[in-house]
């Protein structure tokens, strides 16, 4: 039953409503209810012997379970007597474009879709195992042989214009240590303008010798001759292979006590079976004058002969020395003529045995007070033999 609102043709249904309408000179009168079970409205109204009258109100042969749906969404079938529709996740927008809520899956078969049912390749293929890529520039590059298909192990051999030489050919030439192409190694002088810059290997240069002027000596024992300008060899005067050098002190030095002390700085090696020359000029600075210097020095054991001298003057400006003929032995001791730059001299011997070392000076204070070896006192030395 439906009744019109505003005499235009608005209708709405009246359910679980009594309404009357009157027929002639009787009334009817309606009584409409909604049967959920079996999906239809239901009238009654009493007939002229006034028994009521049941009779269905069609809804048409499909209807929806629920009283709202979503705009756009696909209608699908509430259970299966074909007449209940109800609304769903899917829809379709004025443009025609399929959504499915996110996480769904497109199915078919009640299974996901696979890459074969919409014409793809697998999610996991190789690529260049199928075809040649044209995008890295390879022209037809999916319908050319590449004879072994991994791009980076082709055979050379197999590919256009790669000239007569295999790479194996090339690597041998290019290893090889003789001159290429059988050509023979070409001799070439430099002249001496010709070298402007940069050093020249030693083993590039010939030994020295009396038509060889400007070269190196050879390697070896030195012989201790040089090389005249006329083209000979000369002995230095005096003969031997002795060459000076010099220790130069480079920091004070300070001992407080009468115990001998390394003067760390005036020392040198000496070789086994050997015979030295060494002089010395010692300054050094005093607390007090009354405190002179003790000085002597040690040497590898086994050494035929370890003598030395020391000298300076006494207050008075008379010599004063000492002497020793072994390690740290002192027979007296020098006095300080100054509190400060006293000046006195080394003289000694050493002839070294099967054992090499070092000489090194030694020093101490004669009585209490500070005794400074000063920076720039000088030895110098000779091996004679």
């Amino acid at each position: 039953m439906r009744e019109d609102l505003n005499g235009i043709g608005t209708y709405k249904w009246l359910v679980n409503t009594i309404r009357s309408i009157v027929s002639g000179n009787k009334k009817i009168i309606f009584n409409m209810t909604y049967d959920y079970a079996n999906n239809k409205i239901v009238a009654t109204y009493l007939d002229a012997n006034e028994q009521e009258i049941e009779f269905d109100v069609g809804l048409g042969d499909v209807s929806s379970s629920s009283y709202s749906s979503t705009d756009n969404t696909i209608a699908r079938f509430d259970g299966t007597s074909g007449k209940l529709i109800k609304t769903s996740n899917v829809s379709i927008d004025d443009t025609g474009n399929i959504n499915i809520p996110s996480g769904a899956m497109y199915k078919r078969g009640s299974s996901d879709l696979s890459y074969a049912d919409v014409g793809a390749a697998a999610s996991n293929h190789n690529h260049d195992s199928v075809y040649a890529p044209i995008s890295k520039g390879v022209t037809n590059g999916d319908s050319h042989d590449h004879f072994g298909g991994d791009g980076a192990q082709i055979n050379h051999n197999n590919l256009a214009n790669i000239g007569t030489n295999t790479h194996a050919q090339i690597d041998s030439h290019i290893s090889a240590a003789a001159p290429h192409s059988g050509h023979a190694l070409l001799s070439h002088t430099h002249t001496g303008t010709d070298i402007t810059s940069g050093t020249i290997d030693g083993d590039r240069l010939p030994s020295m010798s009396s038509t060889k002027k400007g070269g190196v000596p050879p390697t070896g024992t030195p012989s201790g001759k040089f090389l005249r300008d006329d083209g000979t060899w000369q002995t230095i005067a005096g003969g031997g292979s002795e060459s000076e050098n010099v220790v130069i002190l480079g920091s004070d030095v300070s001992n407080s006590t009468t115990t001998l002390a390394d003067a760390t700085g005036p020392s040198f090696s000496l070789d086994a079976n050997s015979l030295y020359i060494i002089e010395g000029y010692i300054v050094w600075d005093t607390s007090v004058t009354t405190n002179g210097i003790k000085i002597a020095c040690t040497v590898p054991s086994g050494a035929t002969i370890n003598a030395g001298h020391f000298i300076t003057d006494a207050a008075s400006g008379t010599p004063d020395s000492s002497s020793w003929n072994a390690n740290d032995v002192v027979v007296a001791t020098s006095a300080s003529p100054f509190t400060s730059g006293n000046l006195g001299k080394v003289n000694a011997i050493c002839k070294t045995s099967a054992t090499s070392g070092t000489w090194q000076l030694r020093f101490a204070c004669e009585t209490t007070g500070t005794i400074t070896i000063k920076a720039g006192s000088v030895l110098r030395y000779r091996k004679v033999a």
